[in-house]
């Protein structure tokens, strides 16, 4: 019974055109990946910061030797989530957004654009220092998912446009 579910998963999976984005046989779209720098990143200290960091692993070129480049503004916001009866929170989301552009370094062309947008809840606590720490925590886990979304987005136009 598995096999026969396996074998009509896979005809289906072929019959749609699907094709993993990071085989081996889509060499034009992991060359172009790996040409990729982080270029101008605008936003708040903290989120620009974090972001870069988070970014490191995302996009491996040199920016003086990329054929490609991220550019992006950063918007982070903080929403109070749980709001006890004396007014105070024990809980915020930190909010995340980025607008980007993937921008073909020889031409200057913009090859394609987007939005990403990440939500990291953290507590608010007592201690001051520590309240502190839960909060960059999550400035950091939101930058994470910004990056490896913007990641994927380029790579995504890079299997579709068959870019060298």
């Amino acid at each position: 019974m598995r096999a026969a579910l396996a074998l009509c998963a896979a005809l289906a999976l072929a019959g749609c055109g699907f094709q993993p984005m990071y085989a081996t046989n889509n060499a034009a779209a992991t060359s172009a990946v790996s040409q990729l720098a982080l270029g101008a990143v605008d936003g708040a200290d903290e989120a620009t910061r974090a972001f870069r960091d988070a970014a490191q692993g995302f996009f491996p070129a040199d920016e003086a030797s990329a054929a490609y480049r991220v550019e992006l503004g950063l918007d982070g916001r903080r929403r109070f989530v749980s709001v006890q009866l004396d007014n105070s929170t024990t809980r915020n989301n930190y909010i995340l957004r980025a607008n980007w552009r993937l921008i073909d370094v020889a031409t200057g062309n913009v090859l394609t654009r987007g939005e990403s947008e990440a939500t990291a809840s953290y507590s608010i606590l007592d201690a001051q220092y520590a309240a502190y720490v839960s909060e960059q925590d999550a400035v950091r886990r939101a930058a994470g998912v910004v990056a490896d979304d913007i990641a994927r987005e380029a790579a995504a136009y890079f299997a579709a446009s068959g870019a060298q």
